[in-house]
């Protein structure tokens, strides 16, 4: 009779692991749900802002209002970016001027970039030189880093610091 007994409270306890396993990860689920709708909330909320703001006619970010409300929306601020000049002689307006110029050094240095790029992978497979496993390794290195590579990274900055008196 108590085989019987044992066995009825193995099951018994079986039932009850089993229920607050299924509840224990129902509250968890409901857990990581409510944290994904707040951690969502915290990035779409600026997003929806700013583009309230972008349409909102006015000089002054603090007349936008927290709620955006579609009706009063304008396309002024938009108007007058494409348009503004702060030269009246100047031929195109300073926004798409910025533009193009921003795209003209970006071209000129994407360009740049790939061709000292091709002759120094030619240096590197074609010719022998003294230190060229360091450098090749130093390249590989650091060039999944991109604030360690090149001139503009750390690595000058360290130099710097080093030189500082």
């Amino acid at each position: 009779m108590t085989t019987d007994s044992n066995k009825k409270d193995s099951k018994i306890v079986e039932y009850f692991k089993l229920r607050w396993y299924t509840i224990t990860n129902f509250f968890l689920g409901i857990l990581a749900y409510v944290w994904l709708i707040l951690a969502s909330l915290v990035v779409l909320v600026p997003v929806v802002w700013m583009i309230s703001a972008a349409f909102t006619q006015g000089n002054l970010l603090t007349s936008v209002p927290l709620i955006p409300d579609p009706s009063k929306w304008s396309l002024s601020n938009f108007e007058f970016i494409f348009s503004y000049k702060s030269n009246p002689a100047q031929a195109i307006a300073d926004f798409p001027g910025a533009f193009l110029r921003t795209s003209q050094i970006a071209i000129l240095n994407t360009l740049g970039v790939t061709f000292f790029s091709v002759l120094t992978g030619y240096a590197f497979a074609r010719l022998r030189f003294k230190g060229k496993k360091s450098h090749a390794s130093y390249d590989d290195g650091t060039s999944n880093v991109p604030f360690i590579h090149g001139n503009g990274g750390i690595v000058p900055l360290i130099q710097n610091l080093w030189n500082f008196e």
